[in-house]
This record gives C-alpha cells, structure tokens and sequence, in this order.
C-alpha cells in the first residue's frame, strides 16, 4: 500500500468508526447533556474499558449511574474518586447514593463534607443543606413500623417512560386509570414548553386503564375516545360521586392548561368535547393537582401569592351553587417548600398529600394529618415513613374504598423506568376511610356550635365510658394495678374513634425546685404515654401537660401537721378526651373529692385554662429542663408536648390579651427573647389563625390577639 492509501485508511478509521473511543466520548456527552443517562451510561462504559483511566469519565459514569438507578455502579466509580478527584460532584454524588440506600449517617458526612469544599454562591448549597435535614428526618423514619407491603405493580403496567397519576374508578373497584408518557402517544416528543422537539423532547401523557383478575394485572389500554386523547398532555383527576362525569387536565405541559369536564355518554354519537370546568382554579397559572371530594369539596395545590412558600394546599367548596373563594389550609400542613397531590379520605379529617420538606427522607414524601374537630384544625403532619417513602419521589396517594389498598406513584431507582405505580397492601384496613358526620372538616365549626346549642334529643344512642384519676406514690405506681387497666380502656376506645385526642395533665406536690416539678413530672407522663402507645395508640393523638405543683387540690397540712390524704390526692394524672363531639362517647372523670377540711382553692384556678378561653406566655421550646427564673417568678408554669414534639413552656394564666401581652413585654426585657402570647379554648392551643377568628365570634377578645400576634 502506497503512502496516500495509507494516509487514507488511517483517516477513514477516524472519521467513520462508531465505536471509536472519541466518537462514544462525543456521543455520551450530547446524551449526558440532555439528561439520557441510560444511554449516556453504556456508551460511557464502553468508553472506560478501551481507555480507562480518565477521571472526568469515571465521574460522569457514577453520576449517569446514580441517575439510572444503578446504585451499585455509582458507588463503584464514585467511591474510587473520593482520593482522586478534586470535582466536589463527586462527593455530593456519592452522597445521594448513600441517602437512596438509606445510608443516612453517611450521607450526612459526605454532604457536610461537600459543603466545605464548595463556594458560598454554588447553587448546590441550598438543596445540599435540605438534604441535611432530610437525612436527619430518615434516621427516626426508618425505625417507624411497616404498616403495609408495598410492591410496584410491575412491568405489565410499568414501562421504561412515565406511569403517573393513578385514579381509582368510582364504579368498578378493580379499574385503576393513570397516565403514562409512552412511545407512539398522541402528542409525540415535546420541549418543556409543549414545542414538538424530536431530538431531545419527552413524550406527551395519555389516559391509560387497566383492570386486575384474582391480582393479576392486565396490558393497559388507551381510552381511544379522540375527544378525550390529543397532542397534549392529559390526565384523569378524579370522578363525581356517582362516576359520571370526569374531571380531566389537558395542557401544553404538565404544569399549565386546563381542568375540563367529561359527562359520559354511551352513545357515541351523543359525546361532546369536555367543557371547562368551572371553578376559582387557575390551572394555566400552575394550579394544579386537584382532589375532588364529595362534589362538595376540591383541595389543591397552588402557588399563588399569600401562601407559605412554594406549592401550598388550598381548598374551596361548593356552596348556594357556586365555589367559594379558595382558602389556605394554613402553617399545619403547609411549609416553605412544595406540598402537593392531596387525597382526603372518606372520614373527611384525613388527609394525605406528598410534600418535600425537611420533614421528608428525600424528595417529595407522603403525609398524612388529621383534622381534630374539638380544636377545629389539623394536628401535626406524619410521615407515612418505609415502606411507602423512600430517597426519591413519592406522590399522588390513594386509598381504595375498602381501606385496604393505596395505589401511588415513584421513581425511586428499583423501578423499570422514570415514574411507577405501586401499590399498598394494608395490614389492616385503614379506618379513614368511613365516613364521618358532619362529612368533611369545613362543616365541623358549624356543625359542633349546632350540637352544643341543640337541646332536643338527636337520637343518637351515647355510650357512657367512665375514668378516675392516675394516683401513685412512687413512679413505679404510674404502670401497674387499676392506672395500667385505665390506660388499656383508654387505648380500647382511641381504636374505636382514632379521631380522639388523649389528653393527660401531670401533678405532683412541691420540691425545692418549681423547674424540677414541672420536668420529672412530664417524665412521670411519658412513662404513662408510652402504655397508651404499646397499646396501639398513635403518639402524635397524646398531649402531655405537666403543671407540677402548681395546682394542687388539697393541703398537703392542717394546723401545721402532715396531711398524707392531701398529698396523695396532688400526685396524680388527670385525663381528658377531646374531639368526641362527633362519637357516641359520653366521657366522665370522676375527679377527686376532697372534704371541705381540706380544700385547697388554688387547685380550681386551672379550671380558668379548661374552660373557655384563656391565655398563657411561651418562654421556651426545648427538649431539656428549662430552669429560668420566670417559672417561679410568675407562676403557673406549665409545660406541654404534642407526640414526639418539643417541651413547650409557658407561664401565667390571663383572661385576656392585654394582660397576657403585659406579660409578654416584661418577659422580653428581662431577657426572655423567646416570650410569645399563646390563646387557648377549653386548654386547647389555637394553632391556626383560620381556627382563631371563627372563634373569635364567641370570643372578640381574640381579635385583639390576632392583631397583636407579631408585634
């Protein structure tokens, strides 16, 4: 062969090979860039074994790999970098590897790690630092007990796309609708925006449906209705509550379109394009993910000025024939970040919804909240934690109408594609969803002023449970005898009514230490919580209040000798149960008699706290003794706890707000920086302030609380 044959094969080998090393470097960059990690991923391996060695390469597999789902090549290729590399990706990578694999402690020093080493500009740094948190969040979540198995419902309904948004069908409860991003979709390969986009767009949704026979799941099919497929992304959002009408998103994008509405119709002929639906939903401003309830109620999500930050939950209803104006659902459930996809249950006081808090092990988690109808606002948001959540993202939770299913949506790194359906097979099924009277949490403050104004006899059979107070000596007396046999019944009626809130106040007589009564008190209690959560009762519907000596009932002498009777009946636990106006429960405490010889008139001054309206000063959210001066200072001292939440201090007890915020301004300058109002009704904090001004009907004083708040 001649020189210029040479010249020309070596050229021709260059330019024409495609499996040369430099053309699959090119080709995965252009892959990598457009976020196809799959492909990025073998043509980068491939790469690696004909020139191993390059450190940008072995990067770009580990992070290819992470974002395909192969955990265990991304720590491969990752953790061999860590003493190589001086790319911070690297570190923060194999930290998300670590949070996937539930590797939170890990995960933790790698992100902490990576923090250092970055910029105070890098726009990693926020995400990382949530991450932080998140991980933080998993290592109590992960400890939680598995209610259920879930499974992905595999690839007979999940493919190598996007499978999301599952709805139940309202009349046949083995159909189960979702949309799915697929090859040969109406729409075709579209941009961000909704521009047809060959090369690097993602397909258009269609409405898919699918059935199982004796757990077998069949092929999905497409609803083939041309009015209701077309270039644009569609998916099903929910059903009236007879099944005949659809409620349907159709849009450009995801994220910006329309909520239409479908009456079906069985003949052919008859079917009309859905219409708009009409409602205060701004779904081409980015209202979206709506939970229609009842035909009385929509929760949604949306990011409209005036809320908490991010998406927040929103909800309007349907009322005198139109939809009321759309209102907050306020601090309780929503955060600075996204909540969204909400699903109330049946009981219409559950609500789950998906959220990507700190709260969350990673990405958006599922939730849940109860509303407690005594206090008239949600209670705190519970992780549902593993199996249902994992380090990526879990959304669009349902429960079938038997409590006994749930059906979500994830892309957690084990699935078959980007996101999947799973299921959730309950252990035992879940009583949220039957329902409750009034129907749903807007309808209670009405509802329960109602009742208590109703002298008639509603008819409804009440069953009398009766309780005494929790007497003991020593600690050791708090858990055995007739106190343990209490708190059992206690527990027997919480799994009958699970709405019901447990309350428990602690006394005890006085030491040297008002600071030291208060905190082995509420240790006293938490000894005596933990029989009521061995027994099955979820810990976040058990309050702890500790009022240690403060209130004590009878004298502990008489005419300067011992009165052992006295002090026996101050050491003791009172019981209480809220949110029962709704339940057959007629709740009497027998509380303690004492004789006349004997009273002591300070033990009835709480009855100022426990009945009506009330208002205390917080000095201190902790997790330890608090010992300022303050509690003894200004007296009733008192320190409470929600579930596993932090020990609230609080001191005085006023009638009213002016006193209260007095109060206040002298706690702040004697250094109490901490020192805020509290209102409570019938010893109940008001949280909320939705919840505060629909009392404040009853009590105006409330409004002078409301405008005070802040200052």
């Amino acid at each position: 062969m001649n020189v210029r044959g040479i010249l020309l094969f070596f050229l021709m080998a260059h330019f024409t090979a495609p499996n040369s090393a430099q053309n699959l470097r090119e080709q995965a960059t252009v892959l990598f860039d457009a976020g196809k990690f799959k492909p990025a991923l073998a043509l980068l391996l491939q790469y690696q074994e004909q020139k191993p060695g390059n450190l940008d390469v072995q990067r770009d597999i580990g992070v290819a790999a992470f974002h395909s789902g192969q955990l265990g090549i991304a720590r491969q290729y990752l953790s061999g970098l860590i003493d190589k590399s001086p790319d911070p990706a690297v570190i923060y990578y194999l930290g998300k590897v670590n949070q996937h694999e539930f590797q939170f402690k890990e995960a933790i020093r790698l992100y902490k790690n990576f923090l250092r080493k970055v910029k105070l500009d890098d726009v990693r740094r926020r995400s990382t630092i949530a991450d932080i948190k998140r991980c933080a969040a998993g290592q109590k979540i992960i400890l939680s007990a598995e209610e259920a198995l879930v499974e992905n419902l595999g690839e007979a309904i999940n493919s190598p796309y996007d499978e999301f948004a599952p709805v139940l069908s309202p009349t046949d409860e083995d159909k189960l609708y979702f949309a799915a991003s697929r090859e040969y979709s109406e729409g075709g390969l579209r941009d961000e925006t909704g521009r047809a986009d060959n090369q690097n767009g993602k397909y258009t949704s269609d409405i898919f449906s699918t059935y199982t026979d004796n757990g077998e799941w069949h092929e999905p099919k497409p609803l083939g209705n041309p009015l209701l497929s077309t270039p644009q992304h569609e998916f099903i959002m929910g059903f009236d509550k007879k099944g005949t009408s659809m409620y349907l998103y159709r849009g450009l994008t995801q994220f910006s379109g329309d909520v239409l509405l479908d009456v079906f119709k069985q003949n052919v002929e008859q079917r009309t394009p859905p219409a708009l639906f009409n409602a205060p939903i701004k779904a081409n401003e980015g209202d979206n993910a709506l939970c229609f309830f009842n035909d009385t109620l929509i929760i949604f999500a949306s990011r409209r000025a005036g809320g908490y930050g991010g998406l927040d939950l929103y909800y309007t209803r349907f009322t005198q024939g139109n939809w009321s104006n759309p209102e907050n659902m306020g601090q309780n459930i929503n955060t600075p970040f996204d909540e969204t996809t909400p699903f109330l249950a049946k009981d219409g006081r559950t609500l789950y919804f998906s959220s990507n808090s700190t709260q969350s092990i990673g990405g958006f988690d599922i939730f849940k909240t109860t509303y407690i109808d005594a206090n008239m606002q949600w209670e705190n948001v519970q992780n549902l934690g593993r199996p249902f959540n994992s380090a990526s993202d879990e959304t669009h939770f349902q429960l079938t109408t038997d409590g006994r299913k749930g059906y979500f949506c994830s892309n957690r790194k084990e699935g078959f594609g980007e996101r999947d359906i799973y299921q959730a097979l309950f252990k035992t099924a879940q009583k949220t969803q039957l329902p409750s009277t009034p129907i749903a949490f807007y309808e209670v403050p009405a509802y329960l002023e109602k009742t208590k104004n109703n002298t008639q006899n509603t008819g409804i059979a009440k069953v009398k449970y009766e309780f005494s107070p929790l007497y003991y000596d020593q600690d050791g007396d708090l858990l055995r005898g007739s106190n343990a046999q209490q708190m059992k019944r206690i527990a027997d009626v919480w799994k009958l009514y699970p709405n019901v809130q447990i309350v428990l106040t602690g006394h005890s007589t006085a030491s040297e230490s008002d600071a030291f009564d208060l905190y082995f008190t509420l240790k006293r209690l938490e000894q005596v919580r933990k029989l009521l959560t061995d027994n099955g009762v979820r810990i976040d519907n058990v309050t702890l209040k500790s009022v240690g000596s403060y209130y004590p009932v009878a004298l502990t002498e008489l005419n300067g000798t011992p009165n052992p009777a006295g002090e026996k009946m101050n050491k003791r636990f009172d019981i209480d149960l809220k949110n029962t106006a709704t339940t057959p429960i007629d709740f009497q405490y027998n509380t303690p008699i004492v004789s006349e010889l004997m009273v002591n008139k300070t033990g009835s001054i709480l009855k100022k706290h426990e009945n009506g309206l009330s208002y205390k000063v917080q000095i201190a959210a902790t997790k330890r003794v608090f010992e300022g001066e303050a509690l003894s200072k200004y007296g009733d001292g008192m320190v409470e706890v929600q579930g596993d939440g932090q020990y609230l201090y609080t001191v005085g007890l006023k009638e009213n707000f002016a006193a209260a915020d007095i109060l206040k301004q002298n706690l702040l300058k004697e250094g109490n920086k901490e020192a805020t109002v509290i209102a409570y009704i019938d010893g109940v904090r008001l949280l909320s302030d939705n919840v505060t001004r629909q009392w404040s009907k009853k009590y105006p004083d409330l409004l002078k609380y409301l405008a005070g708040k802040g200052k």
